[in-house]
């Protein structure tokens, strides 16, 4: 009997209904009674590659080799035995089809890297139940995941400020000040739930302390840097920063709102 699968997607979860016979391997990815376990910002390990009803664990393996990391904006990026991975997927809930629109990376050879990589780009559907992926690149064949414990920040990367609130109206930053030492404000967000944010505004390198959690939180521990004189965007980013507490994104722009879930700080993603 073919495996029926029905699920019901979001950009953050997907809730599982009726699901085929448990002949899988049993996974680690949810606490959640109701049987929720989420796609994205999830670090998904290869436990195997299954082909011909046979499970074969990938050689040159170890815990930084062979995952991906799919986010919110239909990309992903992730590792293959020797090579940094990273592109683009759709996927399609009603159907579960799923899709590896863009595949790209670094070019060191592979051993069970190609047959990954390979596999990758043939991927047409999902399976997302019990707290393991399988993604099936034909009918029987598939790639088997289960999640790292650790969690992965999803804001990761280098953001520019776009839009700053001034008397409560977000307003979009001009031109430079003049005799400014920096041409943006911009702040880098390491891949860790918790520790220190560099960056600058347009006069002052800063630092922030922060830490993520559950539901888009995020705590500003501590907010420093040098101390040249601001102009009025570098006031009111340092005025709003200390106030942030939740953060929304959605494709490459990441907002920061404060207790009333007001947007303060607008950023865009930069390559």
């Amino acid at each position: 009997m073919k495996t029926l699968k029905f699920f019901l997607f979001s950009m953050l979860a997907v809730s599982m209904g009726m699901a085929c016979p448990k002949n899988n391997t049993p996974g680690q990815g949810t606490d959640n009674p109701n049987g929720e376990v989420k796609l994205t910002n999830v670090k998904w390990k290869l436990t195997s590659i299954v082909t011909g009803g046979k499970a074969k664990s990938p050689e040159q393996d170890s815990d930084n080799r062979y995952w991906l990391l799919f986010k919110d904006d239909n990309t992903f990026a992730g590792r293959s035995s020797a090579n940094d991975i990273s592109g683009n997927y759709k996927i399609n809930a009603q159907t579960s089809s799923f899709l590896i629109t863009n595949l790209g990376g670094t070019k060191i050879g592979e051993l069970d890297g190609n047959l990954f990589m390979e596999s990758l780009k043939a991927v047409r559907s999902f399976d997302l139940r019990e707290g393991t992926l399988k993604l099936y690149y034909n009918e029987t064949d598939y790639l088997f995941f289960n999640p790292y414990p650790e969690l992965i920040n999803p804001i990761n990367g280098t953001w520019e400020v776009k839009m700053i609130s001034i008397s409560g109206i977000l307003t979009n930053i001009g031109s430079p000040p003049k005799n400014n030492v920096y041409s943006d404000i911009l702040i880098k967000i390491p891949n860790a739930m918790q520790g220190t944010m560099g960056g600058h505004t347009f006069y002052n390198e800063i630092s922030i302390g922060f830490e993520i959690a559950e539901h888009q939180r995020i705590n500003i521990k501590s907010y420093g840097g040098t101390r040249i004189a601001e102009d009025e965007w570098g006031r009111a980013f340092s005025d709003h920063i200390r106030d942030v507490v939740k953060f929304d994104i959605s494709n490459n722009e990441l907002k920061f709102m404060d207790s009333q879930d007001n947007p303060v700080i607008v950023f865009i993603k930069k390559n």
